[in-house]
């Protein structure tokens, strides 16, 4: 991240690049439940509700011919308000579009070693139809 900064800078010092040096962090998935939601409250209060979702895709080995699958399981949370949407309206099995933001979070084990674990920051649920048609939509903005 810091190389691109700086070559962003030393693109635009030197005139052949007209463009702000900004970040994006954001997600879109479209996938299924693998599990019902889970709705806790953080110490202070704040609703907080964790899902996984599982998203597949699907090709044929070229040299083969024979179909291949590959399936990602994907770590979502929802806060406040969305929380409470999503545990009312999703369950396991759902298909759902969500859309986010990227959140890695590290801690140290009693041995000592560095573990680090990536989650989906939700701030769109939209629950679908088995036809992937949208149903309905919930959003929560900071």
């Amino acid at each position: 991240m810091r190389c691109l900064k700086l070559l962003i800078t030393l693109l635009n010092n030197q005139g052949e690049l007209n463009m702000a040096s900004k970040c994006v962090n954001k997600v879109t998935i479209i996938g299924n439940l693998s599990d019902d939601p889970v709705l806790n409250q953080t110490g202070g209060g704040t609703p907080v509700c964790n899902f996984k979702v599982v998203t597949n895709e699907t090709w044929f080995d070229k040299s083969s011919g024979e179909k291949k699958e590959s399936k990602e399981w994907h770590r979502v949370v929802a806060w406040r308000e969305l929380a409470k949407v999503a545990d009312t309206i999703l369950s396991k099995g759902t298909l759902v579009y969500i859309e986010g933001k990227l959140k890695t979070k590290s801690w140290v084990d009693k041995e000592g070693k560095t573990s680090f674990s990536t989650e989906i920051v939700a701030q769109v649920i939209n629950k679908l139809h088995d036809s992937r048609k949208k149903e309905e939509e919930y959003s929560y903005t900071k």
